[in-house]
């Protein structure tokens, strides 16, 4: 095999990265003289020459470049200096726009820098009718207002601030402070194409010591096209160990390649680079794109999305992985991935795998194979503790932290990382902290920096909740004191750039540290929340596509799958119970909506689209984010005559959720108990006898002063709710009138005399269902404690011999 033979993968691969830069903005390009040649301009080496036949020099070495310029300025003085150069560099002469720079353009890369001094870059935008800001100064920086840039690094001769000679490079720092700042920090971060430059010029090692001295060995690899050079090894080994990948034009296309030609064959390679991926490596192109998610527990739609889409498949919004538009080549990339056999006998069967295993850490439920649909099986559904945690069991969780810290080994990293998770769900916050230090520690060492990433920013979020809830959480100060010099310590930003393997995870990272993720379903919810808003009050004949509240309902719970699967512990924060929040609001309201319905035409019945239940996401939200008083708000804002009905999974996540929260006395962090957030809900939801009667049962023990305030309010609705459901019977008798004398018995005189409709309801009750109950022992309490206001209400329900007593 060939050298070019050898060298059409990795090329191949090359334009993949660029054309995957460009599709996330994060392409610069780094234009050289080279560029401008084809319009008329000297090449870096014809400058010089140009220089030193006035100095009387006939042979230049590359080492002098500098001095040469340096030495003219030296003997001639600025204005003979100034007068030279912008002859040299056709300075006020219009050049012909090059076929290269409308193809440079087609880049379409935000930022361009250029060590250029014309304007040809500047007319081809114009030309294309593109507006790009041009920066040439420090002074222009801050006011930078435009999307797309151009940095003229080294100035121009419209500022008379031109970078040629040695003390222009040995001052550059001084002179141009902002600008060298502001290109060190664009080019450290993202995917640089140099375009235009030889490997003598002295402009692409000064930028190169720039890079190499911020980010060392990890820097991102950045590119570099030769355009008239033979393929070397040696010279190709040597520039990759520096960071950069050159792409020699003779080596990627042979027949196109003309010596001399260094325009031309540059041509030829930026429209390899345009050129579209071919779908026959489009398996190995996927692997590639979903690599960068390895490490991660669970992968959102969107992410998913964002990569497979470039390829003609995507997720739909039932969860289906599906060709766009029906595209039979596209089709043909889901067989070769997903048939039970590989149509194409090439495929590397361990991509293939790899790429099942990513998708399989999702929520997509099928694959559509042309006339087929197969089922999709996630592997997120086994995972124990989330499952705890989803149905508020704390007894379970607190026995599987137990287990777990006897069988954990030292450097487990991952293990600590669900210790951590574990008890901060119990609210053990201080505990959370101390395991995601060591899950840190061990995670780095093993190199497992997906994981390693989201221990330290947990740390960060964790570590700040602790110290801003000091006083609530009861943490001494000196613990606090240590812990704010720990998250001080760590810098998410420096650390992302330092490991190459979190920088290369793209988005994802970005928006796990700027809460992005959140912020962007918020807005999504908002404007679903409109729609499902306009579809519950609008009357279809034919309603085509999914219902925004359904759509919502898919995208909050592929959302709370990503925070949790992937232990992020952010859950604190107002940012992301906002979200939640919203998305509860919107199912609230559509499933409290009346059905609105037409059938003057029974052939084309006409009607509103809302939803007819609430489901088991939907109550885990309402009771891990809602206190029992929002609670009420939440519902009593969108009343609803009856009550709302629950799904299969909703009642059977009821019957799961109440005995874990009655036997474990599980608190919030609030110290709310979860218990009350049930009656609350229970006062407006579809029940049965079952959740009744464990609700009902524990009731007379949960009452006190303090939850009596609070909850009065709620008792009463639920009650009303079971009374009207005519779930209560004889045998709820004994409860029920434990509970009333529990409020009776209260040391709070106002608390009880306040609670006079509630003891009203309670009489009613236990009258309707059982007609020979007799109130006289709580008359005589009422009467001994002198709580007359509400001898008033027990009246009605008193015997004969007690009224006429009363």
């Amino acid at each position: 095999m060939s050298n070019n033979d050898s060298l059409q993968t990795p090329y191949e691969e090359t334009r993949r990265i660029i054309q995957e830069a460009i599709k996330d903005d994060q392409l610069v390009l780094f234009v050289g003289a080279g560029v401008s040649i084809n319009s008329g301009m000297p090449s870096w080496q014809e400058a010089i020459d140009l220089i030193g036949e006035r100095l009387g020099f006939t042979k230049i070495d590359s080492t002098d470049f500098l001095k040469i310029p340096q030495y003219y300025y030296n003997s001639y003085g600025k204005q003979a200096y100034n007068s030279l150069m912008q002859e040299i560099f056709k300075y006020q002469v219009e050049l012909p726009v090059s076929q290269i720079h409308r193809k440079l353009l087609k880049f379409n890369a935000k930022t361009i820098i250029t060590t250029n001094y014309d304007d040809l870059i500047e007319r081809t935008s114009e030309e294309k009718g593109e507006i790009r800001q041009v920066i040439c100064q420090d002074y222009d920086i801050p006011y930078t207002k435009y999307n797309k840039q151009l940095i003229k690094m080294h100035g121009d001769f419209d500022h008379d601030n031109f970078v040629l000679k040695e003390n222009d490079y040995l001052n550059y720092s001084n002179n141009f402070r902002l600008i060298e700042n502001y290109v060190k920090a664009i080019v450290g971060s993202k995917v640089v194409l140099f375009v235009g430059y030889s490997f003598n010029d002295p402009d692409l090692k000064q930028i190169f010591n720039w890079i190499k001295s911020i980010l060392g060995k990890d820097m991102r690899r950045a590119y570099l096209i030769n355009a008239d050079g033979i393929y070397n090894e040696n010279e190709a080994v040597y520039y990759r160990n520096l960071g950069i990948e050159v792409i020699y034009a003779s080596a990627w296309d042979r027949r196109k390649f003309i010596k001399n030609k260094p325009g031309q064959n540059l041509e030829n390679v930026l429209d390899q680079l345009l050129l579209p991926i071919d779908t026959s490596d489009v398996v190995d192109s996927i692997y590639t794109s979903l690599k960068k998610y390895e490490g991660f527990k669970y992968i959102a739609v969107k992410y998913l999305n964002q990569s497979l889409s470039r390829y003609g498949i995507y997720i739909s919004q039932d969860l289906i992985l599906q060709s766009k538009q029906n595209n039979a080549k596209f089709e043909d990339i889901l067989k070769r991935i997903f048939a039970d056999k590989n149509m194409d006998n090439s495929c590397n069967k361990r991509k293939i795998d790899e790429i099942k295993k990513i998708l399989n850490h999702s929520i997509i439920k099928g694959i559509n194979l042309g006339k087929k649909t197969i089922k999709f099986t996630n592997s997120i559904e086994n995972n124990k503790w989330q499952k705890y945690v989803f149905t508020f069991d704390s007894l379970e969780l607190e026995k599987l932290k137990n287990k777990n810290e006897i069988c954990i080994k030292k450097n487990d990293g991952e293990l600590f990382l669900e210790q951590a998770s574990i008890a901060y769900y119990l609210d053990e916050y201080l505990l959370s902290f101390n395991y995601l230090k060591r899950a840190s520690r061990y995670l780095f060492r093993n190199k497992i920096y997906g994981l390693f990433f989201i221990a330290q920013i947990n740390m960060k979020m964790l570590g700040k909740f602790i110290v801003d809830n000091q006083r609530r959480l009861n943490i001494d100060t000196l613990t606090v004191e240590l812990i704010k010099s720990e998250i001080n310590d760590i810098n998410i930003n420096e650390m992302i750039e330092n490991i190459s393997d979190l920088k290369n995870k793209g988005p994802l990272v970005e928006d796990i540290c700027q809460l992005n993720f959140s912020y962007s379903l918020f807005q999504k919810l908002y404007r679903l929340n409109i729609e499902a808003s306009e579809e519950a009050n609008t009357i279809y004949t034919l309603f085509a596509g999914m219902p925004a509240y359904e759509i919502s309902r898919i995208e909050v719970q592929d959302f709370l799958n990503f925070e949790i699967n992937n232990y992020l512990l952010f859950d604190r924060y107002q940012e992301i119970v906002d979200t939640y929040k919203l998305y509860v609001r919107t199912i609230i309201s559509s499933v409290a909506a009346k059905d609105v319905t037409d059938t003057s035409d029974p052939l084309l019945p006409e009607g509103n689209v809302h939803s007819k239940y609430l489901s088991d996401i939907d109550i885990f939200l309402i009771i891990r984010y809602f206190s029992s008083t929002d609670i009420e708000k939440l519902f009593d804002e969108h009343k609803k005559d009856g009550f709302i009905n629950l799904n299969d999974k909703g009642m059977d996540y009821l019957e799961t959720v109440i005995p874990n929260i009655i036997r474990s006395n599980f608190k919030t962090d609030f110290y709310d108990d979860l218990y009350w957030r049930l009656i609350a809900v229970g006062g407006y939801l579809q029940l049965n006898k079952d959740i009744f009667q464990k609700l009902l049962a524990v009731m007379p023990e949960k009452i006190t002063n303090h939850s009596l305030i609070i909850n009065k309010s709620s008792i009463y609705k639920f009650l009303n709710n079971v009374r009207s459901q005519k779930l209560v019977n004889k045998q709820e008798s004994d409860s029920l009138y434990k509970i009333l004398q529990t409020i009776i018995n209260l040391d709070g005189k106002i608390e009880v005399e306040n609670s006079e409709k509630l003891i009203y309801l309670l009489n009613k009750i236990l009258l309707d269902v059982n007609k020979a109950y007799d109130n006289t022992v709580i008359i005589q309490k009422s009467i001994r404690r002198g709580f007359d206001n509400l001898l008033m209400y027990l009246f009605d329900f008193s015997t004969k011999d007690t009224k006429k007593k009363l």
